[in-house]
Order: structure tokens, then sequence, then C-alpha cells
């Protein structure tokens, strides 16, 4: 049981912390940090998207 609270407030955070990468990224256009830039200029490139599956 406690592993299974740990691990939905693991896949909670992620989810919050991935919507506000995606809201900087989309909405703000304030910049993103060097991970974040990484995952823009795939998109650009590659095609592969952030945050839409």
């Amino acid at each position: 049981m406690k592993l299974l609270i740990r691990a939905l407030f693991f896949i909670i955070g992620l989810a919050i912390m991935t919507f506000g990468v995606c809201m900087t990224i989309k909405v703000a256009e304030i910049g993103v940090g060097a991970w974040d830039a990484l995952n823009v200029s795939l998109t650009e490139k590659v095609g592969l998207s952030v945050g839409n599956g």
C-alpha cells in the first residue's frame, strides 16, 4: 500500500512538471531550460512532440 501511494505521488508529480514545461514552451514563450530546449529542437527537426501523445 505504501509503495502504491509513493508511485501515485510520483506519477502526479511528473504530470504537473510536464504540464508546467508545456505551458512554458507553448503559452508563455519566455524561454526554456537547456534540457527543454533539446525537446523543442527535436520537435522542429525530427517531428517528435512535447506534451502530445
